[in-house]
């Protein structure tokens, strides 16, 4: 960058916080923004409809007024997951009909390659495809069939200016004995033949793609199935693909699978614009590893942290500063009031809570007021119900304190009293 300003020239980094970033690290445009600034691109000119343009900006910041656009146009459709992939490919087909580019997208690769196969076979309609060549995908692509190159290659030229890039479709023209294959691009309408290691390792079938590999593709339309677990990064960069039309599909319903019936989502179903918002609000934009260093050395990140080991550490000396087996005495009392509640799986956590509830004043008669015999969980009763400590001999009604929490100056330092009961040892 210092050679290039240093003999006039200028250097622009240019792209989209919200968008999918690449597998690894991430986050630098962010934290260029956030320190030096930048310069942000209001006026959209892909889609053929301002509406929808302005509606992509609200989408893009997680707002959920973003939505009634879509809904008011009868863009979002629902279903099971069969049906959804059902009218994927019936709108797409219609589409392609009517000679519109449309692409179809999903989130899994086992979609895509549904989708795809589903696709081929209906071009082919029950013809044989003759000469084949298997592409990085695994799926096989005769003359006919479109496909996506997934690397950018500036050796492969389609134009003194142009070259194959990632994202690119095109539709198969013919496939020679060496490997290679001869494509015409579809929206330009340029011819180039990719070299059989080029196809091998960067190619797929076109006519479903994933989300992230459609971030580089501009189409018509576009027809996409969610299933609620996306992200909202994922979801902007969906219904951005289509110029003119963007259609999302949404799986409001369970496959029919009996070992599914339980799951929440079955149980409790959401509407479609109920997931929709839920996936607005999930956030997955790349940080930097700068950033989190930051937000780990929050104040207030650190203070919760050091808050949990703090109540842990006050569990732990509970039991453990035990001189007068104030601990085999509860759990004495304990199988005398019910056998076998020492045995249960939560008695120790519980138990715990007693002790450190008790402050002073007696743990087992805490126990022994407690009505366990006719509960049908047991350990929820002894949890829910705390120790009276109304009585209690401590010498504080709140919970013992660490050196940093007293006001007085002092350095302090739990210790346990003859009694058994917790107060407090200061040196000034």
């Amino acid at each position: 960058m210092r050679f290039i300003v240093g003999r006039g020239g200028s250097v622009r980094l240019v792209g989209d916080d919200q968008q999918l970033a690449a597998v690894g690290a991430g986050g630098v445009l962010r934290d260029i923004q956030a320190s030096h600034g930048a310069v942000r691109l209001t006026e959209l000119h892909r889609f053929t409809d301002p509406a929808e343009a302005a509606a992509t900006l609200a989408l893009r910041d997680g707002r959920p007024e973003a939505l009634g656009f879509y809904l008011d146009r009868r863009r979002v459709h629902i279903g099971d997951p069969t049906t959804s992939l059902d009218g994927v490919f019936s709108a797409w087909q219609a589409e392609r009909s009517h000679c519109l580019d449309a692409i179809m997208l999903a989130p899994t690769r086992e979609l895509v390659s549904l989708l795809n196969q589903r696709a081929q076979d209906h071009r082919l309609a029950g013809a044989a495809p003759g000469r084949q060549v298997e592409l990085a995908d695994g799926n096989p692509a005769s003359v006919g069939d479109l496909i996506i190159t997934r690397r950018n290659d500036r050796r492969l030229r389609i134009s003194t200016t142009d070259w194959v890039k990632n994202g690119d479709r095109w539709t198969v023209l013919n496939l020679p004995s060496t490997g290679d294959v001869t494509v015409r691009h579809i929206r330009n309408g340029r011819i180039v033949t990719l070299p059989h290691d080029y196809v091998a390792t960067s190619v797929e079938l076109g006519y479903a793609t994933t989300v992230h590999t459609a971030q580089g593709v501009t189409a018509d339309t576009m027809h996409g199935v969610v299933t609620g677990e996306e992200s909202r990064q994922q979801l902007y960069t969906m219904l951005t693909r289509g110029r003119a039309d963007n259609h999302v599909y949404v799986a409001v319903v369970g496959d029919g699978d009996p070992h599914a019936v339980l799951q929440p989502d079955n149980v409790h179903l959401r509407i479609a614009t109920e997931m929709l918002e839920q996936i607005l609000a999930r956030d997955a934009s790349p940080q930097s590893a700068s950033t989190l260093l930051c937000e780990q050395q929050d104040p207030a990140v650190r203070l919760g942290a050091a808050t949990a080991r703090y109540l842990d550490a006050l569990y732990v000396a509970a039991e453990n500063l035990d001189r007068l087996g104030v601990v085999a005495n509860l759990d004495l009392s304990a199988e005398s009031l019910l056998g076998g509640l020492t045995s249960e799986p939560a008695w120790s956590t519980v138990r715990r809570q007693i002790l450190l509830a008790a402050a002073g004043a007696d743990p087992f008669s805490a126990v022994a007021t407690r009505d366990v015999t006719s509960a049908d969980d047991h350990i929820a009763v002894m949890s829910a119900t705390p120790p009276d400590a109304s009585n209690s001999n401590s010498t504080s009604d709140s919970p013992p304190r660490t050196p940093a929490q007293n006001g007085n100056g002092c350095n302090c330092s739990l210790q346990k009293s003859p009694a058994p009961q917790w107060t407090h040892s200061c040196q000034s």
